[in-house]
């Protein structure tokens, strides 16, 4: 999963729901702090190609046992559109 790189290894992370549109996957994510400090859950951090958006309801700074929701709207066409575009040849010799 996306997400798994961004927060793995000091927040336990569980995909919850996939929400599946005609353009768009929404991933909701259940995020939960393990550790016994706090730690800040960057949702910014899981911008990657084919991502549209990324938020976190209702916090972003969980103490001990709590837990929040991470949301990502991905491009569901991505790999698809990779795939068409086409680029022209470098005018740059190598």
């Amino acid at each position: 999963m996306i997400f798994t790189k961004i927060i793995r290894g000091f927040i336990s992370a569980e995909l919850g729901q996939r929400l599946v549109g005609s353009r768009e996957l929404i991933d909701v994510i259940l995020v939960k702090n393990d550790k016994p400090y706090g730690q800040i859950v960057a949702d910014q951090q899981c911008m990657a190609e084919g991502v549209i958006a990324s938020a976190l309801f209702d916090k972003a700074y969980l103490q001990p046992g709590e837990e929040t929701e991470l949301y990502i709207v991905r491009d569901k066409l991505f790999k698809e559109r990779e795939a068409r575009v086409t680029t022209r040849p470098s005018l740059i010799r190598k």
